[in-house]
């Protein structure tokens, strides 16, 4: 007999990756929701235009990539203008915004998933991921990838205090996430305290 839609939902969501994938998007939809012109009529937003798109096609990749701004480096919106030097300027808001938007739902996405499951149940990791993307007056940092540095220091800090991951691609996102928070903005001066702290009291290899 065939499978009924019900029992294939059921299936479908008892996978983690599916519920975490079918949580991601209902984060994104919710974000895009309280700004639908970051998509429907995209546009840079203070350096990202200024400084980011604009030194990437005057300097090159690479000098502007390791050109600091404001006394630091901003590794993440250096890469993505760099990239977007690829595609017609008009194109080019749209990716900023687009990636603006991936960055501020990974932390709402990040405390919901079995990684966090030690520090609170499920339904309180929820309502968190809830407050953060429903926070009001938020609009400075809200879908735009000069600012989308807060939301990766967030994200940092949920890695250090996170469950050790199990999978490969765990592992890789950890430290593709943390070495972009790292070169991106000035929190790794109060992240590395906190990564410090985990490993002094986990003393396991991953967390050194």
């Amino acid at each position: 007999m065939d499978a009924t839609p019900t029992s294939s939902i059921r299936r479908f969501l008892a996978h983690p990756s599916a519920r975490l994938a079918l949580l991601g998007s209902i984060v994104l939809a919710a974000l895009v929701s309280r700004r639908p012109g970051l998509l429907l009529q995209p546009q840079f937003w203070a350096e990202d235009g200024l400084i980011f798109y604009q030194q990437a096609h005057e300097l090159g990749f690479v000098p502007a990539l390791l050109n600091p701004y404001a006394g630091y480096l901003h590794t993440l919106p250096r890469l993505i203008a760099g990239l977007a030097q690829l595609l017609p300027l008009s194109a080019a808001p749209l990716l900023f915004n687009c990636v603006g938007l991936v960055v501020q739902s990974l932390p709402a996405i990040y405390v919901s998933s079995s990684r966090m499951e030690h520090l609170a149940p499920l339904r309180m990791r929820l309502l968190l991921a809830f407050l953060y993307v429903g926070v009001p007056n938020v609009w400075r940092v809200h879908g735009n990838l000069t600012n989308a540095q807060w939301h990766l220091a967030v994200l940092c800090f949920l890695i250090l205090i996170a469950a050790a991951p199990k999978s490969v691609w765990a592992k890789i996102f950890d430290v593709t996430a943390l070495a972009m928070g790292a070169l991106t903005g000035p929190f790794v001066v109060i992240l590395l305290p906190v990564a410090a702290v985990m490993a002094w009291a986990r003393r396991d290899p991953w967390a050194v």
